[in-house]
């Protein structure tokens, strides 16, 4: 069975995901977690409250020059895991992520989506629904959601802040 625990693109064009230059000076980049673009014009693993660019296609050891792919098209929809009880009143809410650090064995992002900062106010992904899968009912605790970035780096619909 496929590891439901990371965030993982369900809809959008995820097979289109182009490669990214990272620093050396980084942090390690597990599969499946939110990244950001920095002002150097890299990027790197991104935390609560920063824009984002997308979600990385695989796996950089930290302080290690190179590429990554990164499935950052503005339209794409995820699966992300929430961290503890959502609601079917959270959907259309927006929340930020809770970027935690990966899983050394398996290479898989733990990043989750912070359930206790819900709100209506600039935050960087939206609620869209849950996943439909057998068990996973509104109100169960860590449930999948199914999400977007709202906050993004390529929005033209986002114009808070634009760039880096």
């Amino acid at each position: 069975m496929a590891d439901l625990q990371k965030p993982w693109p369900i809809r959008g064009s995820a097979d289109e995901t182009p490669e990214y230059t990272v620093a050396s000076g980084n942090s390690r980049i597990f599969n499946g977690d939110f990244v950001k673009l920095t002002s150097a014009g890299h990027v790197d693993v991104a935390a609560a409250g920063e824009r984002l660019l997308g979600l990385a296609m695989g796996t950089i050891a930290a302080s290690t020059a190179g590429t990554i792919p990164v499935a950052d098209d503005p339209r794409l929809k995820f699966r992300i895991r929430a961290d503890g009880v959502a609601n079917q009143t959270h959907v259309g809410n927006l929340a930020d992520i809770k970027a935690t650090t990966g899983n050394t064995d398996t290479n898989e992002s733990k990043h989750e989506l912070d359930i206790s900062d819900v709100k209506t106010g600039a935050a960087q992904l939206r609620i869209l629904d849950k996943l439909d899968l057998e068990g996973n009912d509104w109100g169960g605790t860590t449930i999948m959601l199914v999400c977007e970035i709202y906050e993004h780096e390529k929005s033209k619909l986002d114009p808070g802040t634009p760039g880096v």
